[in-house]
């Protein structure tokens, strides 16, 4: 998936570019069990949902990774505690915050270090 939000990166990447190099994403709508997805360009994403947590795994994932959770009620993540804007989370290396378009859900930002990461997400 390359659609992204704009506003929670360091510099803007256009909806469906995925010719450029650097970022990448996924769109996750939760369903019990299971959920695994590669691509060439953005590695693997690996998710769980057991009870209310999912764990999501990416490995081979760019720099740049955004996870878009899509249907949930979010009460925390390993991430910490919720962006209060996109300002705000503009200004860290990766983080979370609610999101209502192009879905309601959370978007995830994240900074996999060599490719790898690993977040916890509970549900309310």
């Amino acid at each position: 998936m390359a659609a992204r939000t704009p506003a929670i990166w360091p510099a803007a990447w256009p909806v469906d570019a995925l010719h450029l190099p650097g970022g990448g994403g996924w769109l996750y709508a939760p369903g019990a069990g299971l959920a695994e997805a590669a691509t060439p360009g953005f590695g693997s994403f690996h998710a769980t949902l057991k009870g209310r947590t999912i764990t999501i795994d990416l490995h081979g994932a760019p720099r740049e990774t955004q996870v878009e959770l899509v249907g949930v009620d979010v009460a925390s993540t390993s991430l910490g505690a919720a962006s209060p804007s996109d300002a705000a989370l503009q200004a860290v290396g990766q983080g979370w915050e609610h999101t209502q378009t192009p879905f309601p859900g959370v978007v995830l930002k994240l900074a996999p270090k060599s490719g790898a990461t690993s977040v916890m997400v509970m549900l309310r």
